[in-house]
């Protein structure tokens, strides 16, 4: 009995421990999760005080403001492109002269106007030389093979496509849609070709009419070899003056693309 006794004594001295050591583990634990969130806590209250400490860039030892030398700031791209853009968002001519200290003309905003490219802007630098004119006459079959050939536009072409006709005075006279095919060499992807265009006269404003009725004979005139080409070719719209070299290769280019410009102008800007 007395063995049986000391034996179970034993027993539970055991388990007293070893619930202990348990207890003892799970407290430390505790303390040592408990510390770390005491060492976060405190690197997080330091920080602040870190920063009110550190010096002001822009002011000296005695907290005098220091003046920042702007020129010495490296210049931004992206902002010099943009001015860029700014300057230069307004009809072409190669040069153009403003009468009577009017506002220049503003373009219209539109997606779908064509843009220079790298192969125009090239040939805007080369020497002056004598214009190059494309014939306007061609047979049907054989007007498919030039740039910028649309069948759907051949078809709702009437009376003579390439020129000024009377028949075409009367319907500028009711300021009737009139639609007329122009032909000329351009430079593309440094290819010089012959291209064809269709250009269309529909608004309501009379005097944006006429300034494109006008616009348009003119460069007929030209690709049907009637105009002299022996001085600048200046164009007015809204008090302000165009001027076209006339001693460029793809002047009749240059003058497409203006008619074209022009043609998305607010008709507010064609004021009476």
């Amino acid at each position: 009995m007395v063995l049986a006794r000391d034996l179970h004594q034993k027993i539970q001295d055991m388990q007293i421990k070893i619930e202990g050591s348990k207890r003892i583990a799970h407290l430390e634990n505790e303390i040592t999760t408990l510390t770390d969130a005491v060492h976060l806590l405190v690197s997080k209250l330091e920080k602040p005080i870190e920063e009110e400490n550190t010096p002001d860039p822009y002011k000296d030892e005695n907290g005098n403001t220091i003046e920042i030398d702007r020129k010495a700031i490296p210049e931004d791209e992206n902002e010099k492109w943009r001015e860029y853009l700014d300057d230069n968002d307004e009809l072409d001519g190669d040069k153009i002269l403003a009468d009577d200290d009017e506002p220049e003309v503003e373009e219209e905003e539109d997606d779908d106007e064509e843009e220079y490219d790298d192969e125009e802007e090239e040939e805007r630098k080369l020497p002056d030389e004598e214009p190059e004119l494309a014939s306007q006459t061609w047979e049907k079959k054989h007007l498919k093979e030039l740039s910028g050939y649309k069948e759907e536009k051949e078809k709702t072409l009437q009376g003579v496509a390439h020129d000024w006709t009377s028949r075409d005075d009367i319907l500028a006279d009711n300021y009737t849609v009139l639609f007329k095919r122009v032909i000329f060499y351009k430079n593309k992807n440094y290819s010089h070709l012959e291209h064809v265009e269709y250009l269309e006269i529909r608004c309501k404003n009379k005097l944006k009419y006429i300034t494109l009725t006008n616009l348009l004979q003119l460069i007929l005139s030209i690709t049907n070899k009637r105009n002299k080409l022996d001085k600048p070719i200046e164009f007015s719209i809204c008090n302000t003056k165009y001027e076209f070299n006339h001693r460029r290769r793809y002047l009749v280019d240059n003058l497409v693309d203006f008619f074209k410009k022009v043609s998305k102008l607010k008709d507010s800007r064609f004021s009476q």
